[in-house]
């Protein structure tokens, strides 16, 4: 058996959803992925205002793409029963990820020290349930995701830290793009 039914599926029907919303109504994020075999596949976002995600476990070792080939970014990582880590986007563009599951609570960060943003998430596997916050109180994201089928936490956790990261990249296009229209005039 692949760790992604050991691990994530532990010996339940082959197929398993996450589902849900990270952050509020208006900046917040969609999540709607399926987990089938060694794959977890679906959408952050909504159908036109989204990425997709394509995501292949192979023993311990994790790797993916959020978005398309062109715009799109990598995810590479290590994932084992209560833990994640690896880098989402490039060398020099991305982040990397760490969450670390003990108990049903998931704690870690996505990038640095300075800037980076924590995660304190709490997973209830009877009920379904993964609910916390990524980042501070003030400007940090509420996550809130309903399950079918038998998941992993820290598998739950690691697309929570992939959404996360798309609505930062998101925030980043949107503030980026706000000193794009200043006009120069020739006074020559």
């Amino acid at each position: 058996m692949c760790f992604l039914t050991n691990a994530i599926l532990r010996g339940a029907a082959s197929l398993a959803t996450i589902r849900g919303r990270i952050g509020g109504n208006f900046d917040g994020k969609d999540v709607n992925l399926t987990l089938t075999g060694n794959t977890m596949q679906g959408r952050i976002g909504g159908i036109r205002l989204g990425n997709d995600l394509v995501l292949t476990i192979s023993g311990e070792q994790i790797h993916g793409r959020l978005g398309g080939r062109v715009m799109g970014q990598d995810i590479v990582g290590r994932l084992t029963q209560h833990s994640f880590a690896g880098r989402l986007g490039g060398k020099f563009v991305g982040k990397d990820l760490e969450l670390v599951e003990q108990n049903g609570h998931i704690t870690g960060r996505l990038g640095g020290r300075v800037d980076g943003w924590s995660f304190d998430l709490a997973f209830d596997r009877q009920q379904g349930v993964m609910v916390g916050r990524a980042g501070g109180g003030v400007s940090g994201n509420d996550v809130n995701l309903t399950l079918t089928g038998d998941i992993a936490g820290i598998v739950v956790a690691l697309a929570a830290g992939i959404t996360v990261h798309y609505i930062l990249m998101q925030k980043r296009k949107k503030n980026g793009s706000s000193g794009s229209h200043i006009h120069h005039q020739n006074f020559g």
